[in-house]
């Protein structure tokens, strides 16, 4: 019996994560999103959110994660940002604990398109996160890209 593949997608806000794991999970893939979460709480404010709600929501996904990971989920998707090298190696090292295999993809598009993007949304579903223009851009300088040495693929969304 083949173990589970976790991709885990890396992206600044706008840069098509979400598009991108529905599509997968259209295909079967389990996903997993922040946002969705979230949303399923009742949360429509600001982005971030509040510390509290984030440390909740994360101890619920990672939770669903490892139940799917002991069910031998075929495929799951991380629909998170992965904004830094050490969370990337925290789902790594967690995939690992259950045999499974990781997928490194980063979803990029240039900062002007991610603006324009995240612009345009209204916080009618949630995918749809409503973030203020400087925080787009403060996420996006602040990312941190999968360098050389990390195994990934790269989509490019713009």
């Amino acid at each position: 019996m083949a173990g589970s593949t976790v991709v885990l997608l890396c992206g600044p806000a706008g840069s098509g994560k979400s598009t991108y794991a529905r599509a997968l999970e259209r295909a079967g893939a389990v996903r997993l999103s922040y946002d969705q979460e979230y949303w399923e709480r009742g949360y429509r404010g600001p982005h971030p959110v509040p510390q509290e709600l984030a440390r909740e929501v994360k101890g619920a996904l990672d939770r669903r994660l490892e139940d799917a990971l002991h069910a031998a989920i075929p495929e799951i998707v991380l629909d998170y940002s992965f904004s830094t090298r050490a969370m990337r190696e925290e789902y790594r090292a967690t995939a690992a604990r259950f045999g499974a295999a990781t997928r490194l993809v980063h979803v990029t598009a240039p900062v002007e398109v991610l603006v324009q993007r995240v612009a345009a949304r209204s916080g009618a579903h949630a995918d749809d996160a409503v973030l203020d223009e400087a925080t787009v851009r403060a996420y996006a300088e602040g990312f941190e890209a999968p360098g050389p040495d990390e195994e990934h693929e790269v989509v490019r969304t713009g």
